[in-house]
């Protein structure tokens, strides 16, 4: 009995987003405007970073994947993520004077 409890409040967590999908202006706010795009083809691996600056703020990444087609093999399909090494480097709470 207790098992089946157990499993029905994993199932319900897996169901449950955990946030909400990313937007562009969500992206922006956090630093970084362009996109690392990588293609979903088997053989293929081919990756690219592209600017997003001319794409409405409430567009979710996610959105984008299914519209996304390789310069390489043609597929239409691909992982898209923000390019997070573009986003500045943050102050640490150890900071440039901090002496261990």
């Amino acid at each position: 009995m207790i098992a089946d409890e157990h499993r029905a409040l994993i199932e319900a967590r897996r169901r449950t987003p955990t946030s909400k999908p990313m937007t562009l202006a969500n992206m922006r706010q956090n630093g970084v405007r362009r996109l690392l795009v990588y293609c979903n083809g088997l053989r293929c691996w081919h990756s690219a970073t592209v600017d997003a600056d001319f794409l409405a703020g409430d567009v979710m990444l996610k959105s984008l994947e299914p519209r996304m087609v390789c310069s390489r093999c043609g597929l239409i399909g691909a992982d898209v993520r923000p390019n997070w090494s573009d986003q500045p480097e943050r102050e640490t709470m150890l900071g440039p004077n901090f002496q261990g």
